[in-house]
């Protein structure tokens, strides 16, 4: 059942995974 998310959150982190790395670690951090 997570076959769709998954794939979807992998091709976001292909996309955008330096700019969501430092975001959420900016989050983690406040």
């Amino acid at each position: 059942p997570f076959g769709p998310y998954l794939a979807i959150a992998g091709w976001l982190t292909l996309m955008w995974g330096d700019e969501i790395t430092s975001t959420y670690l900016r989050i983690l951090a406040f």
